[in-house]
């Protein structure tokens, strides 16, 4: 694609253009396997404003980098760093004004089924070991079984979100936590807790359909 736009009684609306830079690459390689771990390529759309958008691309295919320009002045950068799983795991965004600049930093982490465990909000200014600016998730844990005189199993359950704690400042703690149904799959009760007391209580039903 180099061109897309919408055309409506020989009028031109939304018009972009595509550009490409392929890494040295003339074909789309087919896995990831077959690239060097430094290898990078990138898309650019431009609109009809003069702005334009330039997505920045792994080995891996993830993309890494967002640069926004107007004409050819960059005024913000987005660069997304991901763990194994190809979840972010860190997005630093720099705001440009002429000379000045401005750098935010959301941190994540996850369990090892993708569910968010931790995020850290801009507010910490990149430290991971905050207490003050980070909200924490809990989720359902799948139960294993030591039967007496039976094999042992496992039972698998849905990863249904337990509670979310955050801060809502230096001396007010927020808790969610959820009740759930016996089979595990519904929520049936959400209490909010403000610095461990109960403030508000709701209640689910549910139909035949959920």
């Amino acid at each position: 694609v180099t061109e897309r736009k919408l055309v409506s009684e020989n009028i031109e609306y939304g018009k972009m253009n595509y550009s490409y830079s392929t890494g040295g690459y003339t074909n789309y390689p087919s896995t990831s396997s077959s690239l060097l771990s430094t290898y990078t390529y990138a898309t650019t759309v431009t609109y009809n404003n003069n702005t334009s958008t330039t997505y920045t691309f792994n080995y891996k295919h993830l993309n890494t980098v967002k640069q926004y320009y107007n004409g050819t002045t960059i005024y913000k950068e987005i660069t997304t760093a991901y763990n194994t799983d190809k979840l972010p795991t860190s997005v630093v965004t720099v705001d440009y004004d002429g000379s000045l600049s401005r750098t935010t930093t959301e941190l994540y982490t996850y369990d090892n089924k993708g569910n968010i465990l931790t995020y850290i909000s801009p507010k910490a200014e990149g430290n991971s070991s905050t207490t003050e600016y980070i909200t924490t998730y809990t989720y359902d844990e799948d139960v294993y079984v030591e039967p007496y005189e039976e094999d042992p199993y496992t039972i698998y359950y849905y990863n249904m979100p337990l509670s979310v704690t955050y801060k809502q400042d230096a001396s007010t703690t927020i808790r969610k936590e959820y009740t759930l149904s016996e089979d595990h799959m519904s929520v049936l009760e959400e209490c909010i807790y403000v610095n461990n007391v109960l403030k508000s209580k709701t209640e689910y039903t549910y139909d035949n359909y959920g």
